[in-house]
């Protein structure tokens, strides 16, 4: 989220959403950060102790960003074992539509 720009409110729509679908929106206390980043390093898409990702600074747009580290990478993994948005509440719109307040 840091890196890409992602807003508060977005962030917080994007796990509402992933939470009603019942899919994880945090790390298990016990996720092998370790392993993973020591992994990274041996990416196709590794290079000069940077990789490649796609980055989302907002919710319909993303971009390939080369200048991710490995301390971004440590920074995120460690800020998904903790994660804590502001909850939104959900209502009914005409046509039986939803949104987000």
């Amino acid at each position: 989220m840091k890196r890409a720009g992602l807003q508060p409110d977005q962030c917080a729509a994007i796990v509402d959403l992933l939470e009603r679908f019942e899919l994880p929106t945090r790390l298990p206390p016990k996720f092998p950060r370790k392993k993973i980043l020591d992994a990274v390093k041996f990416d196709k898409k590794f290079e000069g102790g940077k990789i490649k990702f796609v980055v989302t600074p907002g919710i319909g747009a993303a971009y390939v960003a080369d200048n991710v580290t490995l301390a971004d990478i440590r920074e995120a993994t460690e800020n998904l074992q903790g994660v804590s948005v502001k909850r939104r509440r959900l209502t009914q719109t005409p046509y039986n539509s939803r949104a987000l307040e």
